[in-house]
């Protein structure tokens, strides 16, 4: 009999135009950020969409630009990094 109550934790990458440093681990806690070639990837654990929304209202409150959020299983990572590449040649980024 499966637990109805069992806490599911989706990992989610965050992709934003802006090059964000390390230090920013500050103000998103227990998070991988990584430079990518379209500004930076923020890998986030989420227990539900609340949490996700969370974090989406913290990155709109610091001005960065949100580019894509993509469930890690979801795409497989040939499709991550081709459209990580197309956004890189169009947008404009900026470091912070």
């Amino acid at each position: 009999m499966s637990n109805i109550n069992q806490e599911v934790i989706r990992t989610y990458d965050i992709y934003i135009a802006e090059y964000l440093s390390l230090n920013w681990r500050q103000i998103f806690p227990e998070v991988v950020i990584r430079e990518v070639a379209s500004g930076t990837c923020i890998t986030v654990q989420c227990r539900d969409q609340s949490e996700l929304h969370g974090i989406i209202r913290i990155i709109s409150k610091l001005g960065l630009t949100l580019q894509t959020i993509i469930m890690q299983g979801f795409l497989d990572d040939s499709f991550k990094e081709k459209s990580a590449g197309m956004r890189s040649q169009t947008d404009e980024t900026t470091h912070v």
